[in-house]
């Protein structure tokens, strides 16, 4: 896939989700996640996948919806994107999720574990500080950790470093 492709698909999900999050206002419509654009090499065409916590006959629902509201959504993503031409879009649905979900309960099930139960237990690794002092092993600071340093003052302290 080219570099121009990629972009183009980016501002396509971007676009779709945009719409139907303020435009589109179709009851079958749940809860839905553009997980990925495909383009086609051409950028005529546009392979849209979808995700949705829904199961059997809702979820069928939901992409026979969207599929209805893809003449709407092609003319505002000719409207508000300047492409050449407008792609023909097509929904399908990303059963990656799907996938991954199985194959975690399939390893918890052999008990192997999986990633959700490391989180759960609180056995997180943080990363490792590459400028840690002295080459000791530090955990990297959390984004709204304070840190003190030998030339600057703490908070509330009102003395310069000269003093």
């Amino acid at each position: 896939m080219s570099r121009r492709t990629r972009q183009v698909g980016d501002q396509i999900r971007a676009e779709i989700s945009r719409l139907l999050l303020r435009e589109l206002h179709d009851p079958r419509i749940g809860f839905v996640t553009i997980t990925a654009v495909e383009m086609s090499p051409d950028l005529r065409n546009a392979r849209v996948f979808v995700s949705t916590l829904q199961a059997g006959k809702p979820r069928e629902e939901t992409l026979e919806a969207l599929r209805s509201a893809s003449g709407f959504l092609r003319r505002e993503i000719g409207r508000n994107l300047s492409l050449r031409s407008t792609p023909t879009i097509d929904f399908r649905f990303d059963k990656s999720i799907e996938t991954g979900s199985r194959i975690e309960s399939l390893l918890r099930e052999a008990g192997l574990g999986g990633a959700s139960e490391d989180l759960a237990a609180g056995e997180r690794e943080r990363p490792l500080e590459a400028d840690a002092p002295h080459g000791e092993d530090r955990p990297a600071r959390d984004a709204g950790e304070a840190v003190e340093t030998d030339d600057a003052p703490a908070p509330g302290d009102r003395s310069t470093p000269d003093e």
